[in-house]
């Protein structure tokens, strides 16, 4: 019998091997999806280690289920919806670390001060955000391309103005939209 980590070793070298993803397209979604709900109620130590391994793949090969395009909706249809808000939510952690990331390096002393308590107040409902949207303004985009922190693995919007950037947040009944530096936050009923 498999553990998690034999599934996962398998599936990389599926995945990894273009003539063998190409071979198991059709059911490659429905493995996607089992694996993310195998990794999602893992409880050992390399379950952070587990998820880099699937999003990056699952990106590439299913999309941003945030996004609709092309037929990523039916791929992820075959997934299935918890696997794919499970993954949202994943992607969602993952861009909120990412988005302070940029931040931080962009802000002086006194707006990094205020900035260590939004991050914090964030990180504390972290496991409760349904969905993250991460807009950046053109000198964000500029550091990122430059210093090239991520490639694929994450998909941002545009801000303006050039120099600030926004987190638009689903938690619960609400949208909340903070804004960099010293952006006031706005709260919306969905």
């Amino acid at each position: 019998k498999f553990n998690l980590k034999d599934r996962l070793d398998l599936f990389v070298d599926i995945y990894d091997k273009d003539s063998y993803r190409n071979s198991f397209q059709d059911i490659l979604p429905n493995i996607i999806g089992k694996l993310i709900m195998q990794v999602e109620q893992d409880d050992s130590k390399n379950k952070d280690d587990y998820k880099d391994i699937l999003r990056r793949r699952t990106l590439e090969f299913l999309g941003d289920p945030r996004i609709v395009k092309n037929n990523s909706n039916n791929q992820w249809v075959r997934a299935g919806q918890k696997a794919k808000m499970v993954f949202i939510r994943w992607i969602s952690q993952y861009d909120l670390d990412l988005f302070f990331t940029i931040i931080d390096r962009s802000l002086n002393s006194d707006a990094s001060k205020m900035w260590r308590y939004r991050k914090a107040f964030w990180n504390s409902y972290r496991e409760h955000i349904n969905m993250i949207w991460v807009c950046f303004g053109a000198y964000a985009k500029m550091d990122i391309r430059r210093n090239k922190i991520f490639g694929k693995d994450m998909f941002y919007g545009n801000f303006l103005p050039n120099d600030k950037s926004c987190l638009i947040i689903e938690l619960g009944d609400y949208i909340f939209v903070e804004r960099s530096h010293n952006g006031r936050l706005k709260v919306w009923s969905k």
